[in-house]
């Protein structure tokens, strides 16, 4: 039985999960939100950074962060969907993966895969097309799938 193959359309906060049909035609099969990543930093922190003070004499200083929680929350989407992706895999809904993504949020959302699923991606397209209608996806990825 040949499994079915599927395209993954995301950005930092969207992602969207096609089918390819025998026609080729796309069909929306999932939409994933991540509102998060569309806050402002100042909105996704509790407080101000903690204080410190120097061991001699009478300096204080903020701690930095290492990551910025904008940063965070795109890196928590990415392992959502890694995550999704590595179940699909298992359960043998997909035997062939595109994807396409703007090429920060491909480039965070890639070593999170699973090397099983990894091996599964036919295609990628470094560009966001989360705003763009199926025919138009479809028009982006090779003719034999």
């Amino acid at each position: 039985m040949k499994k079915d193959t599927w395209i993954l359309v995301a950005n930092s906060s969207c992602a969207k999960i096609y089918k390819v049909e025998k026609n080729l035609n796309l069909v929306e099969l999932e939409v994933l939100e991540h509102p998060e990543s569309r806050q402002k930093d100042a909105d996704l922190v509790s407080s101000k950074p903690g204080r410190q003070f120097d061991s001699l004499g009478m300096g204080r200083h903020a701690y930095q962060q290492q990551t910025s929680p904008k940063l965070q929350e795109f890196e928590t989407f990415a392992r959502q969907l890694a995550e999704l992706l590595d179940n699909a895999r298992e359960k043998g809904l997909f035997g062939k993966l595109y994807l396409a993504a703007n090429p920060s949020f491909l480039g965070i959302l890639r070593p999170l895969l699973s090397i099983s699923t990894e091996q599964l991606i036919a295609g990628e397209v470094d560009k966001d097309m989360t705003q763009l209608k199926a025919q138009q996806i479809r028009e982006h990825f090779p003719l034999v799938m």
